[in-house]
């Protein structure tokens, strides 16, 4: 579970990850959704992970289903 504490630096973090997976792919570093690119949450023992082989989409609390950081 994500604390309350973390969910702002969590939300800001999942937009950042994305992003910067999205120059991976833009840059032909990697290709489709092959490589891994994380953030540690500040102050908190959390990290941010963009899945491997996952579809990349913005993240939209709306349809969060429950997925939660790696430890």
């Amino acid at each position: 579970m994500i604390p309350r504490s973390a969910k702002p630096a969590v939300d800001k973090l999942r937009e950042q990850v994305a992003a910067l997976h999205a120059d991976l792919v833009r840059y032909e570093l990697v290709v489709w959704t092959a490589g891994n690119v994380s953030a540690r949450v500040p102050g908190h023992d959390l990290l941010v992970i963009k899945p491997q082989r996952g579809l990349l989409r913005r993240p939209d609390a709306r349809r969060d289903r429950g997925l939660r950081p790696a430890l």
